[in-house]
């Protein structure tokens, strides 16, 4: 099929051979250009949900590590009691 037969089909399409080829050039740039666009798009979604999922784990985390710490701390103390009311009971 020739690129001047799509005429045929769509009313759209030019009829000589040198605009057909630019028409056809030019759409095919389009189509490239709009697929590039939405991949970076939806690159760039992705990309926040993960950094947003980054996030929210650190904070966890951060959480996590700073309640070991206060049961870390909790429990120094607690044993530095003990151990001072052994001494004071001697």
């Amino acid at each position: 099929m020739d690129l001047v037969s799509i005429d045929e089909l769509d009313e759209h399409w030019p009829q000589n051979d040198r605009d057909c080829l630019e028409y056809f050039y030019r759409y095919r740039t389009f189509c490239q250009l709009y697929v590039h666009i939405l991949l970076q798009k939806i690159f760039e979604s992705k990309q926040r949900r993960y950094e947003n999922l980054l996030n929210r784990k650190s904070r966890f985390l951060m959480l996590i590590n700073y309640i070991n710490l206060l049961v870390l701390v909790k429990n120094k103390i607690f044993m530095r009691m003990m151990i001072l009311n052994c001494t004071v009971a001697l």
